[in-house]
């Protein structure tokens, strides 16, 4: 099994719930992974979306707040999570009304997978 179909895998549950797309970049924004539905937004492969979230990050860290592991974002009829898994970003597009709590959930719950991964990678 590639690592595409693992990643594919890790995700397709979650597109029966609302999941649009699903991304592993690196701090860059150079896609490594990626599982897109067709329904999903726009430019959604924009670099400038995992490069905003590490550039955030480090500035929640330096405000005090420790260190952030995810940050997410509502625009219009969809969310935007994103979760650090150095040294990869998972990003997640749902829609707005999905569960928020089961997405961030992700990486912990299939840590095996992602390192696994990761280390293929």
């Amino acid at each position: 099994m590639t690592a595409q179909e693992s990643f594919q895998a890790l995700t397709q549950p979650y597109f029966e719930k609302g999941l649009k797309a699903a991304l592993l970049t690196d701090r860059e924004g150079v896609v490594v992974l990626e599982c897109i539905s067709p329904e999903a937004p726009e430019g959604i492969k924009d670099p400038a979306l995992s490069t905003a979230f590490s550039i955030a990050n480090n500035q929640a860290s330096k405000m005090g707040l420790k260190k952030n592991n995810s940050i997410i974002g509502i625009y219009g009829t969809h969310q935007v999570i994103q979760i650090d898994n150095y040294p990869l970003i998972i990003t997640l597009v749902a829609l707005s009304t999905a569960n928020t709590g089961k997405y961030l959930k992700v990486p912990t719950g299939n840590k095996t997978t992602l390192v696994i991964l990761i280390k293929t990678l």
